[in-house]
């Protein structure tokens, strides 16, 4: 993926010190050095109302008449896309420094599924520069919770009971004295049912649909640190590290667990896929 310093960017300056309403413009897109800048047609708008001029070199000048804030903005059209890079500048010029020196961004495809469909962002947000937990928490950005779905496979098996009523409507599983599950209902349309605090919908059409609440970052997850780096271990790498061991519960065995799990066998076929051969199976 190319930054958007090598594809589109550009630099600006007062370059006549008796009237600072002269702006120089320095187009930096990738020195012009890439091959792929050779089919881009680069130009620049200054944000006044006057006619956008092409680049025909690397630098350009302009002069507003008027005292004011303008947007300056170029842009690189090429066969994969159009790439617009807008920078703020206040005129007459001062060393101010501006909020968002680095621009707005954006790129629109030429073709591809996406033709059309504009992406920008800017460079520099309040997030940059604010360690604060609320400006990254999920709450300070849209309202929690929120509900996630998508598609998977069926779980209604893991809250099967043995014998002639394999499914219970309303029975509760429980899994170290805590609640696992439960069947919710059952319509002509769909079976509803849930695991681990995640809805399920059993579809007629074979598809399983789940709805999970999610609060996403919370200022719970989230502790807010300052961040430092020491110059002299720039380049080192460092054999890693292992603070703690792992440990990996395989869980109890029975000597009657395969004659147990027989009750889960309908017939013979499914004797032999149990389990991806959990089973021995001997043919004469």
């Amino acid at each position: 993926m190319f930054k958007h310093s090598f594809i589109t960017n550009f630099l600006y300056s007062g370059t006549n010190q008796f009237n600072l309403n002269y702006i120089t413009l320095y187009n930096t897109s990738g020195d012009f050095t890439d091959s792929y800048l050779d089919f881009t047609d680069f130009y620049v708008n200054w944000g006044d109302n006057t006619i956008p001029e092409q680049l025909t070199s690397k630098t350009i000048s302009h002069e507003y008449l008027g005292n004011g804030s303008y947007v300056i903005s170029l842009s690189g059209s090429n066969p994969w896309g159009v790439t617009v890079i807008e920078k703020p500048i206040t005129v007459p010029l001062t060393l101010s420094v501006t909020p968002n020196i680095n621009g707005n961004i954006t790129f629109t495809p030429q073709q591809g599924n996406w033709v059309n469909t504009p992406i920008n962002y800017n460079y520099i947000y309040d997030l940059d520069s604010n360690n604060s937990v609320a400006y990254q928490s999920t709450s300070g950005w849209t309202s929690t919770p929120f509900n996630i779905s998508g598609y998977t496979k069926s779980k209604i098996n893991d809250l099967r009971r043995w014998g002639s009523e394999k499914y219970t409507v309303g029975y509760v599983f429980t899994k170290n004295n805590e609640f696992y599950g439960k069947i919710n209902s059952t319509c002509p349309e769909y079976t509803s049912y849930t695991i681990e605090g995640i809805d399920y919908y059993d579809l007629t059409n074979g598809k399983t649909l789940y709805v999970i609440g999610s609060s996403g970052l919370t200022h719970n997850d989230i502790v807010s640190l300052p961040m430092t780096k020491n110059e002299q271990l720039l380049d080192f790498v460092m054999t890693p590290e292992i603070q703690s061991n792992v440990y990996v519960e395989r869980g109890k065995y029975s000597p009657f667990e395969s004659i147990q799990r027989l009750g889960e066998v309908d017939n013979s076929g499914d004797l032999v896929r149990y389990g991806y051969g959990y089973y021995k199976i001997n043919t004469i």
